[in-house]
């Protein structure tokens, strides 16, 4: 919602910031690149115009947290624990409607530093992270090589906390391979998959009804398409012309993204799912953000 009062060259500024990872859809939650904007300008919320801010936390550590973060890391008695573990959550959401006969291959497209790839090799002989973001990839890479990645949390002003993403014992590294790629402009030769994952993704591509139309060329018959998406359709990231939803026709219709993504995806999927994923995520020690995606999973067509 902060976008909405933003100048343009602020828009274009926080799209310079995260870069052409946006394309490949790294998706994690728009705030999370927004916090860091506004820091580097000197506009976060002290409104401090006095100069830069220092980023104290880098953009990689900032989207590590919000995938592990784990019930654990929750300082407080309160609630909200059970909407922490994003990560195994939504993988278990694409487990659960995983099929017989079906390729054991899962997609994971701007898959971040990795967090849901990993959790997808529970239920998946083969998992494929994809992102454009080198940055991430290293992240991911070096959680295949030694299970584990340093990051840092933002506690209260310049002071951080070191602590450490660890990826389960039961998680079988050697089903999960990373590559570097663009989610409009996906491999023709990855093949066909039993599940793509688009987790924060939709909003953040510059075309993706394209994006959607292609899922049918990657998913196998009675395979899946799990879309996990808060809707925020914002011009930086997409034109206008290309949003599916969020705005008002001609005839002064409002055209809602779920009605369109029906619409798109029902040549090819029958909708099996939909469902409200709420997620806590912290931003410093005694501030946390809720969101609630839409989850929706969609099995092709076996014809």
């Amino acid at each position: 919602p902060q976008l909405h009062k933003m100048a343009d060259w602020k828009k274009v500024a926080l799209a310079a910031t995260i870069g052409s990872a946006t394309t490949a859809g790294l998706g994690m939650a728009l705030y999370l690149a927004n916090k860091h904007l506004c820091r580097s300008h000197g506009h976060g919320h002290d409104h401090d115009h006095h100069g830069e801010a220092e980023q104290v936390i880098s953009r990689e550590d900032s989207f590590v947290a919000f995938q592990f973060f784990a019930q654990d890391d929750f300082p407080y008695d309160c609630n909200v624990k059970e909407y922490t573990n994003f990560s195994k959550r939504l993988a278990d959401i694409c487990i659960a409607h995983k099929m017989d006969g079906v390729p054991s291959r899962a997609l994971d497209v701007g898959c971040g530093p990795g967090g849901v790839t990993f959790e997808l090799s529970r239920g998946y002989d083969e998992v494929l992270g994809i992102d454009i973001g080198e940055e991430f990839l290293a992240r991911c890479n070096e959680l295949k090589t030694v299970g584990q990645c340093n990051y840092n949390v933002k506690l209260e002003g310049d002071i951080t906390e070191p602590r450490v993403a660890r990826l389960g014992d039961n998680i079988d590294r050697s089903k999960v391979h990373f590559q570097q790629g663009d989610a409009c402009s996906l491999d023709p030769n990855l093949g066909q998959f039993g599940c793509v994952l688009a987790a924060h993704l939709l909003s953040h591509l510059p075309d993706p009804k394209g994006f959607l139309e292609h899922c049918a060329h990657m998913v196998a018959p009675n395979g899946i398409v799990v879309i996990a998406t808060a809707y925020a359709w914002y011009d930086a990231f997409t034109p206008k012309e290309k949003w599916i939803g969020g705005k008002v026709n001609e005839d002064g219709e409002e055209i809602s993204a779920f009605e369109a993504l029906k619409e798109i995806m029902q040549t090819h999927f029958d909708l099996v799912e939909d469902r409200d994923f709420p997620n806590v995520c912290p931003e410093v020690y005694r501030t946390y953000y809720w969101t609630v995606s839409h989850v929706t999973i969609w099995r092709r067509k076996s014809q």
